[in-house]
C-alpha cells in the first residue's frame, strides 16, 4: 500500500478562511496524488475546524482519494522531542507500507522530525516537497524528492574517521 502522510498547513492551506486551491495540500491532490490513502495530521487533540474544512473539500473534489485525519495532540509545534516521538510511533505503525512524507506543510521543527525519522527508522520512506507553480517555472520542477543517501554507519563514526584522517595529513 502507498501512503502519503503530511501535516495540515495551518496557514498555507487556506485563504480568507476557505481552502486555498493553490495551497500545498490541495495542489498535491490536483497534480501528484497517486497513493492509496493520505493521512493528514493535525497538531490539535481533536476538533480542528481547519482540518475538517480541508478534508471535506478534498473528499468532495477528489472522491476517489482516501483521506484520513489524525489528531496528534502536540502541545508545542516547536518541541522536536515530542513531535519526533509521535510521528515515530505513527510511521512504525505503517512499517510494511511504502510511505511518502510530504514535508512542505508544517513547522521547520516538524520537517526536521520527518528527516530524522527517515534517516533513523529504516523504513520505506520517501521525503517530497512541492514548489508553487510560479517558482516551478524558474526551477523546472513542482514536486521534488529529497534524495538523501542513507548509511548503515553512524554519522559520528564517519565524522571521527574524517577528523583522524585530516589530522594524519597535517602531521
Amino acid at each position: 500500500m502507498k501512503i502519503l502522510i503530511s501535516w495540515l498547513a495551518f496557514n498555507n492551506d487556506f485563504l480568507d478562511g476557505e481552502v486555498y486551491d493553490d495551497g500545498p495540500t490541495y495542489s498535491f491532490h490536483q497534480r501528484f496524488f497517486n497513493h492509496d490513502e493520505h493521512i493528514i495530521l493535525s497538531s490539535a487533540n481533536s476538533d480542528d475546524t481547519r482540518l475538517q474544512l480541508l478534508v471535506n473539500k478534498l473528499k468532495k473534489d477528489f472522491p476517489d482519494h482516501v483521506i484520513i485525519e489524525k489528531y496528534m495532540d502536540i502541545k508545542s509545534v516547536i518541541d522536536l522531542k515530542e513531535i519526533y516521538g509521535k510521528i515515530e510511533d505513527l510511521l512504525l505503525s505503517h512499517a510494511d507500507e511504502d510511505i511518502t512524507v510530504f514535508i512542505s506543510p508544517g513547522t521547520p521543527t516538524m520537517q526536521v522530525a520527518w528527516y530524522l525519522s527517515h534517516m533513523n527508522l529504516g523504513l520505506k520512506t520517501k521525503l517530497v516537497q512541492t514548489v508553487s507553480q510560479q517558482k516551478a517555472k524558474k526551477v523546472g520542477a513542482e514536486l521534488i524528492e529529497i534524495d538523501i543517501e542513507k548509511s548503515s554507519i553512524p554519522t559520528g563514526v564517519i565524522i571521527k574517521e574524517k577528523r583522524a584522517a585530516a589530522k594524519e595529513n597535517t602531521d
